[in-house]
C-alpha cells in the first residue's frame, strides 16, 4: 500500500497505542486499529480491557454494549463475552459457545498511554515498548501534558513520512513553529541509528527565538534551536526542541528552553490513522491551556496537510504517480524503507 508496496500494509506483532488512559473508562469506547475494531474498557479494578470490536453473533458494535461486572454484553441479543474474550453467555442456551470467543488483545498501561498488542498474543513482548524514562516522560523536572487525540483521513505511513522530514517546518508551520524562517530546511543535520529506532537533528544558528513560545521562554532575542526526531519503529516518535543562548550572548551554549513532544501514530483504517500528541516542557508551566493550545495549533497543520496529500493520492485510485525526492528526503526515505522491510519480514514469518 503506497508508498509500500502493493501488499504491505502495517506490523501486527508490535505495540501500538491504542488510547490516553484518560479516555477509557467503565463505558466502553471504540477504536478502529490496523483495521480492525477494538472496544476498550476498564475492569472494577480499574485495569484496562482491549476486546475484539464485534460480537462474534451477528457482528453489532460491542462499544454499544453494557459492562456487567469484568464483562460486556452485546444489546443486539445479550451475548456476554469476558474480558478474555470467552463467550460466557448466550441467552437462548443453557450454556456458552467456545466457538462464539473473539480475540484479546494485550495491553499496557505506562505514563498516560494504553499499549495494545494487535497480533500473536504469545509475542507480546514488553520490552518493545519504548522506554518512557529515556524519554522524559518519567522526568520529575519536567511538565507533561496529553494534548489531543484525533482520527484523520490519512494513510499512516504519510504522518511518518512528515515526523522525519523536518524540512517542512520552515513551510507548513512557517506561522507557528517554523517562527517564519526558512533556516530549518538548510540547517546541518545528523543522523544516528540504534536498536529498534533512527533518528536525525536539526541545528538552527542565529535565529529569533519563534513568536509561538517567546513569551513563555522570557527571551525573544536571536537563538540556537536544535530540533530533532526519533523514530522508535513502528509507533512513536520522540521529538525535541531545546532553544540555546548564542554565539557572543554572556551565556552562550546555554539552553533556557526545551520541549520535548510525542507522536504516537496507530493506522486506524487504510487510509486513517489515530494521532496521540504529548508534550514535557520546563518552560509555561502555569499556561498550562496556553500551551496546549499552541502545541495543538502545530499538529492541526499537520491534520490539513496530510489531509490534502491523503485525498490526491486517493484520486489516482491509491497509487499516485512516481514522486520527485530530493536530496533533504534521504532520511525520510530510510525510515519508510526500514519501517517496509519491518512489516515484510513478519509476513515473511508469518507465511512460513
Amino acid at each position: 500500500m503506497y508508498p509500500f508496496t502493493a501488499d504491505v500494509y502495517a506490523a501486527k506483532n508490535r505495540w501500538y497505542v491504542a488510547s490516553f488512559s484518560r479516555d477509557v473508562s467503565r463505558k466502553p469506547v471504540e477504536r478502529w486499529i490496523l483495521d480492525e475494531p477494538v472496544v476498550l474498557y476498564r475492569k472494577k479494578d480499574g485495569s484496562a480491557v482491549a476486546l475484539e470490536g464485534r460480537c462474534a453473533h451477528r457482528h453489532f458494535p460491542l462499544a454499544e454494549g453494557t459492562l456487567v461486572g469484568n464483562s460486556i454484553q452485546c444489546p443486539y441479543h445479550g451475548f456476554v463475552y469476558g474480558p478474555d474474550g470467552r463467550n460466557e453467555r448466550i441467552p437462548s442456551q443453557d450454556r456458552p459457545s467456545a466457538r462464539c470467543s473473539i480475540k484479546a488483545f494485550p495491553v499496557q498501561e505506562k505514563w498516560r498511554w494504553i499499549w495494545i498488542w494487535m497480533g500473536d498474543p504469545a509475542l507480546a513482548d514488553i520490552s518493545l515498548i519504548p522506554n518512557h524514562g529515556e524519554i522524559g516522560l518519567e522526568d520529575p523536572s519536567l511538565t507533561t501534558d496529553e494534548i489531543l487525540h484525533e482520527e484523520f483521513e490519512a494513510r499512516y505511513q504519510l504522518i511518518h513520512d512528515n515526523l522525519m522530514d523536518l524540512t517542512h517546518v520552515a513551510f507548513l508551520h512557517r506561522n507557528t513553529l517554523g517562527g517564519g524562517s526558512d533556516d530549518t530546511a538548510s540547517a546541518e543535520f545528523l543522523e544516528r541509528d540504534g536498536d529498534g529506532w533512527m533518528e536525525g537533528e536539526r541545528t538552527i544558528r542565529n535565529v529569533p527565538t519563534i513568536p509561538h513560545f517567546a513569551g513563555y521562554l522570557g527571551y525573544d532575542g536571536l537563538c540556537d534551536r536544535i530540533i530533532g526526531q526519533r523514530f522508535y519503529l513502528p509507533a512513536l516518535h520522540f521529538g525535541w526542541d531545546r532553544y540555546v543562548y548564542p554565539e557572543g550572548h554572556e551565556q552562550a551554549g546555554t539552553t533556557f528552553g526545551k520541549l520535548l513532544v510525542y507522536h504516537g501514530i496507530t493506522p486506524a483504517r487504510r487510509n486513517s490513522s489515530h494521532y496521540f500528541f504529548a508534550i514535557a516542557r520546563d518552560f509555561g508551566r502555569e499556561a498550562q491551556e496556553q500551551m496546549r493550545a499552541a502545541t495543538s495549533a502545530v499538529i492541526q497543520e499537520d491534520v490539513w496537510g496530510l489531509s490534502h496529500v491523503e485525498r490526491v493520492i486517493r484520486s489516482f485510485g491509491g497509487t499516485p504517480p512516481p514522486e520527485f525526492s530530493a536530496r533533504a528526503d534521504t532520511h525520510q526515505l530510510k525510515a519508510r524503507r526500514k519501517l517496509e522491510a519491518m512489516i515484510v519480514d513478519e509476513q515473511q514469518a508469518l507465511g512460513a
